[in-house]
């Protein structure tokens, strides 16, 4: 497992220009359907217990994917040898931020605390680089997920998870979300409420076990 380990992980470490050249041969990024898809899946498939045995290398996986995302979709083609800067397209980046979502939600279920954990790290990652683009608007639907999170008993994941509603929030408030979504608004707006307040208990409870106010078991 320490091999698949550092295997997937020298993929989170690929710049830009590393990526054009695996998913497009070389040529900038066009269309998701002309682009070679194998390693990306290859790695996605190594985030899941259907896909690798080992819970380090599917930690590692969804590790490699949030890393994966921040350069693929949040960045710029501007390395020397390159005509000018020219951005993923919108086509591409809706087709890989599909990908990790579906591979992220079952990530979010692993037994591993640490593959739970990165399964958050690869969301937040994800959606923070797709803030300037607002080309997957459907990113919102993870925030139910994320929010249950919340819940969970490690310590760790529950951070990563107040940090990935953070980021993955921003699609509920933002105006070209607002204009497109319509009636599932409202929906959204009353879990986003709930959020805000769940949080601020949470931080109510720290503050008063910081002061010696009180001593009650919190799960962060």
């Amino acid at each position: 497992s320490a091999v698949r380990i550092c295997a997937v992980t020298s993929f989170g470490s690929l710049l830009v220009t590393d990526w054009v050249v695996l998913l497009s041969h070389g040529s900038f990024i066009g269309s998701a359907s002309s682009l070679d898809w194998t390693h990306v899946d290859s790695i996605l498939s190594m985030c899941t217990p259907n896909g690798e045995r080992s819970g380090n290398v599917r930690a590692a996986g969804c590790k490699a994917v949030g890393d994966i995302c921040t350069v693929c979709v949040g960045s710029l083609l501007s390395e020397e040898g390159l005509e000018k800067a020219v951005p993923f397209s919108d086509d591409f980046v809706v087709a890989i931020s599909t990908k990790v979502c579906s591979e992220m939600e079952k990530a979010l279920n692993d037994k591993t605390v640490s593959v739970r954990s990165m399964a958050l790290f690869a969301i937040g990652n994800t959606s923070l680089a797709l803030k300037d683009r607002c080309a997957f608007l459907s990113m919102h639907r993870m925030l139910p997920l994320v929010y249950a999170c919340m819940k969970d008993k490690d310590d760790k994941v529950v951070g990563n998870a107040i940090r990935t509603i953070g980021h993955v929030s921003y699609f509920v408030y933002t105006p070209e979300f607002l204009s497109n979504e319509g009636g599932s608004v409202s929906d959204d707006l009353k879990l986003y409420g709930s959020l805000l307040s769940n949080l601020t208990g949470k931080v109510h409870d720290v503050l008063c076990d910081a002061t010696g106010e009180t001593s009650r078991e919190l799960t962060w």
